[in-house]
């Protein structure tokens, strides 16, 4: 039977291990928490995890030698490790992709760079998308046009529609969780632009036009969690 893949989280502060693990409770992965190098080193060469994430300052090694000697071990050369570094420190990011890091994030973290970072080199890393074809009113710089939601998440949409929408342009949404033309009622929230796709694949899987597709990101979304 397969398993979700496994995350491992190398951080010593309960604060910063709770944040993750809230960034990916949405997220069909399993989890693994450790709070120094050693014990990261000992978990890996156990069970290789699918992903690393590493706080640059543990108390026994930094992050840049953590990732350095998770690359030694057999099996996880080519495994994705990214190291959470302070912005002010210049030399945390120069040591650590030195030191062979796939990707550098800083503090503090925002939930959707954090993801976003993380669906690059795990797929499992993204929050559960629900099919759906929905109605959309969008409104920006005083326009409105009106898309099709083709998925939608608890932190997002995927938008198809004729307009195309710089990234992080923000927008006012109106979505009617029914299907187009009936009486459903609309429910509103704020998004923004997160990613553009003028290729039409997604369109063209669904079967539609090839117009293009959004990924609206949401900003406000007290009213509609689904």
């Amino acid at each position: 039977m397969n398993q979700d893949p496994l995350v491992l989280l190398v951080d010593d502060s309960p604060l910063f291990l709770n944040l993750y693990r809230s960034y990916l409770k949405a997220t069909p992965v399993r989890l693994a928490e450790t709070r120094s190098c050693s014990e990261a080193l000992s978990i890996c060469a156990g069970e290789r995890p699918a992903l690393v994430l590493i706080n640059f300052n543990l108390p026994d090694a930094t992050g840049a030698d953590c990732c350095r000697r998770i690359r030694a071990l057999a099996g996880m050369k080519q495994v994705p490790v990214i190291v959470v570094c302070d912005p002010k420190r210049p030399e945390e990011e120069s040591d650590s992709r030195q030191a062979g890091c796939s990707e550098v994030l800083f503090k503090p973290l925002r939930r959707m760079e954090f993801l976003t970072v993380g669906a690059r080199h795990l797929f499992g890393i993204r929050e559960v998308r629900r099919p759906c074809l929905v109605s959309v009113r969008c409104g920006r710089k005083g326009t409105t046009f009106v898309g099709r939601g083709l998925d939608v998440s608890s932190g997002g949409i995927f938008l198809e529609s004729g307009e195309s929408v710089p990234i992080g342009e923000p927008l006012e949404m109106e979505l009617q969780l029914g299907r187009p033309g009936s009486a459903a009622s609309w429910i509103s929230c704020r998004g923004e632009v997160a990613w553009l796709n003028r290729r039409g694949q997604l369109v063209k899987e669904s079967g539609s036009s090839a117009e293009p597709v959004e990924t609206i990101r949401f900003r406000q979304l007290a009213k509609l969690m689904i």
